[in-house]
C-alpha cells in the first residue's frame, strides 16, 4: 500500500512538471513568435533609416566639396584684389 501511495505521488508530481515544462515550452514559443514578429516589423524600417543615412552621407559629401571650393576661392580672392588694384593703378598712370 506504501508502495503504491509512493508510486502515485510520483506519478502525481511526473504530471506537474510535465505541465509545468508545457506551459514553459508554450510561453517560450509565444514570445520567440512575438521576437520574430518585432524584428520582421522593424528590419523595413532599419532599411529605410540605412537609405536616409546614406542620402545624407551624398549629401554632406556634396556639401563638403562645394565648402572646400569656395575656401579655395576665398583663398584666392587677396591676390585676385591685389591684381585689380595694380590694374587700376596702371590704367591711371
Amino acid at each position: 500500500m506504501v508502495q503504491k501511495k509512493d508510486q502515485d505521488e510520483r506519478l502525481v508530481t511526473l504530471e506537474k512538471r510535465y505541465l509545468n515544462a508545457q506551459r514553459e515550452s508554450t510561453s517560450l514559443h509565444d514570445l520567440n513568435d512575438k521576437l520574430e514578429s518585432e524584428l520582421a516589423n522593424k528590419e523595413p524600417a532599419l532599411k529605410m533609416a540605412d537609405e536616409k543615412v546614406r542620402a545624407y552621407q551624398e549629401k554632406l559629401d556634396v556639401l563638403e566639396s562645394k565648402l572646400a571650393q569656395s575656401l579655395r576661392k576665398a583663398e584666392e580672392l587677396p591676390t585676385v584684389q591685389a591684381e585689380l588694384a595694380q590694374r587700376r593703378e596702371a590704367l591711371n598712370q
